[in-house]
């Protein structure tokens, strides 16, 4: 199964549904960065 997410800190935010996966089970993760970029965006005076 490939699911897209996006890592924040030590996170990493599923972009779709996991509905097949049990909460708590342990999964496995073989990370591969998308061809995506990404891009930092402020907005007004901060």
């Amino acid at each position: 199964m490939k699911i897209r997410g996006i890592k924040r800190g030590q996170n990493i935010e599923l972009l779709e549904s996991v509905d097949s996966i049990p909460d708590g089970a342990e999964v496995i993760v073989d990370l591969e960065p998308s061809s995506t970029k990404c891009v930092d965006i402020s907005v007004g005076d901060r």
